[in-house]
């Protein structure tokens, strides 16, 4: 896909998934409007690139994921999964947004996503993680979530890279 941007004085011309520096302008674009956007009531938001996250933040959400589905890594991915998400996290432009208790660092969902080219080359949003705490399913979180994240997919500005939204 055609695009004209500049970054740190390098003129962009064409989408390129693998080029860490356009994915990590055009995430770090996608945590400043998440951060106004993605809100849960009676929680703390918090959005990063998934290469800034900390060890411990990383280990957070591997714990969250083996709660519920950790006997299914392993048999898919193998013992080692943990590992291998927390390299998954570290792909360039992979927006990560967490909710945790207001009184307390205990993880409540998590959601990771990032931008790429459909089928018809267009550029959209693709969610890669989606996870909640069995403590706070059944309560309309996931849903509030789910909706927050399919209006953003459909009002963002960053796909008018042309237009040099980001």
């Amino acid at each position: 896909m055609k695009i004209n941007c500049e970054i740190n004085g390098e003129e962009f011309l064409e989408f390129d998934e693998s080029n860490a520096i356009l994915m990590d302008h055009i995430g770090n674009n996608l945590v400043e409007q998440s951060k106004k956007v993605f809100k849960l009531d009676g929680f703390e938001s918090h959005c990063r690139l998934g290469g800034d996250l900390p060890d411990e933040q990383l280990k957070q959400f591997c714990d969250l994921i083996d709660e519920q589905y950790g006997d299914l890594y392993v048999r898919h991915i193998g013992k080692d999964w943990k590992l291998f998400k927390e390299f998954e996290w570290t792909e360039p432009g992979l927006v990560v947004v967490w909710f945790t208790k207001k009184d307390s660092d205990d993880l409540v969902a998590f959601f990771a996503f990032k931008v790429c080219l459909n089928d018809e080359d267009k550029l959209v949003l693709h969610l890669c993680e989606n996870h909640m705490s069995k403590a706070f399913k059944d309560m309309g979180y996931g849903y509030s979530l789910s909706k927050q994240f399919n209006d953003f997919c459909h009002t963002t500005r960053y796909i008018d890279i042309n237009k040099e939204l980001l």
